[in-house]
């Protein structure tokens, strides 16, 4: 059964769901959201059906309304509407056949594990052996722990090419993936975990859903919630979440997509169990302006801009896909009052350093008896992100950010 959603993207006078479900198809079904029902007249209706040669069955019905919905608005920083919206989930419990034979679909941790490393993994959790031939010699004799794991993490990120693909249904061969050099996400993921077991890091497997795809329920294992993994490392007392499908990210860095409240870490020997999915990186940018007021009225000077964290995350990917002059020409169309010369980046393909970008700048002043400056020439806050009058979700910036603006 589909989730029936009660609200939308518009107002509605009235939304209602009646439906009988057959004695032997058993659902959890919950509502989700702040709204509350109007109408729940939940009953069980005898005799429904009747089958030849077995008799007749019962069912269950549902019956539930609201009414005067509101429209339901989506705003910046916040997770997948799905979390928050009003709607009534079906979730699959379990199927008796008319023989009595029964197929549970909703079961233990313990059996979501086996189901995870089995049908979903493929069972490509146990290849370290191949792994072990295929590093390089020189990262797998490295005695420092941090930086062999960091070494395996590169050596794999600079190799394999992410094809676009989550977590995938298909026949998983991650052997083929690593010799071809591209792969799915579940494939490219499943690399760096057993590169890390053949080279003695501790290491799991774990299971998330992304921000698009909603927060996966801890109320019952639900296993088709997930839509991604990452790996979680283990180096002297410390955990690093890792992804290998992104060129720019650094160590300890996985995507902002991934930043959805808890994962499940799949210790298949101890059990499974959920952690909240932090990166490890501090993320900043550091704007320093030193400007002259040169003969012309004109002012004139250098500004350097530190990046870290995400922000030199999403700049890298910005810069590595155009050419220089497209990237300035760009710059200078969203910041029309800056005009650049000279410019420089480093430390653009060492994912682990800072981003650091010069300009050497020009900027015109409007020449009358007083001038008047706003010293936030670059990167300036224009609006309020938060724009509605009663928002009831929280905000959600996934990361923490700092911001420092210095002018001379």
């Amino acid at each position: 059964l589909d989730d029936w959603y009660f609200q939308s993207d518009i107002p509605k006078i009235k939304s209602e769901i009646d439906l009988s479900i057959i004695g032997n198809y058993k659902y959890n079904i919950r509502i989700n959201g702040k709204l509350k029902l109007d109408k729940n007249n939940p009953s069980v209706k005898k005799n429904c059906l009747h089958i030849p040669g077995l008799g007749e069955g019962h069912c269950s019905v549902v019956s539930m309304g609201m009414n005067n919905i509101p429209a339901f608005k989506e705003e910046d920083y916040m997770l997948s509407k799905k979390n928050f919206i009003s709607r009534l989930m079906f979730d699959y419990i379990s199927f008796t056949s008319p023989r009595g034979q029964v197929s549970k679909f909703t079961k233990t941790w313990e059996d979501a594990d086996k189901t995870l490393r089995l049908r979903y993994l493929d069972g490509q959790t146990s290849k370290k052996n191949f792994f072990k031939n295929k590093l390089p010699e020189e990262i797998i004799n490295i005695e420092n722990l941090k930086e062999r794991a960091q070494k395996v993490y590169q050596f794999l990120q600079k190799k394999l090419n992410w094809n676009n693909k989550y977590w995938t249904s298909e026949k998983l061969r991650i052997k083929k993936s690593f010799e071809e050099g591209s792969g799915s996400v579940d494939a490219i993921n499943l690399i760096l975990y057993n590169s890390l077991q053949a080279a003695n890091i501790e290491s799991y497997i774990v299971a998330l859903s992304t921000r698009e795809n909603g927060l996966p329920t801890k109320l019952y294992p639900m296993v088709n919630d997930f839509n991604y993994i990452i790996v979680k490392a283990i180096i002297n007392g410390k955990a690093y979440f890792l992804d290998a499908t992104n060129k720019n990210l650094s160590f300890g860095q996985i995507p902002f997509k991934c930043l959805n409240g808890d994962g499940r870490v799949l210790d298949f020997k101890k059990g499974s169990y959920w952690e909240e999915i932090k990166t490890k990186t501090n993320s900043s940018i550091n704007t320093r302006l030193i400007l002259n007021l040169n003969n012309l009225g004109n002012l004139e000077g250098k500004m350097q801009i530190k990046r870290k964290g995400y922000f030199a995350l999403n700049e890298r990917e910005k810069i590595k896909v155009t050419t220089e002059d497209k990237y300035l020409d760009d710059f200078e169309s969203k910041n029309p009052s800056l005009e650049t010369e000279n410019y420089n980046t480093k430390n653009l393909l060492d994912n682990e350093k800072t981003l650091i970008q010069s300009f050497d700048l020009n900027i015109e002043i409007d020449k009358n008896n007083v001038i008047r400056l706003n010293p936030f020439f670059y990167n300036k806050f224009s609006e309020n992100p938060f724009k509605l009058e009663k928002r009831n979700y929280p905000v959600d910036f996934g990361y923490s950010r700092s911001y420092t603006y210095a002018i001379s």
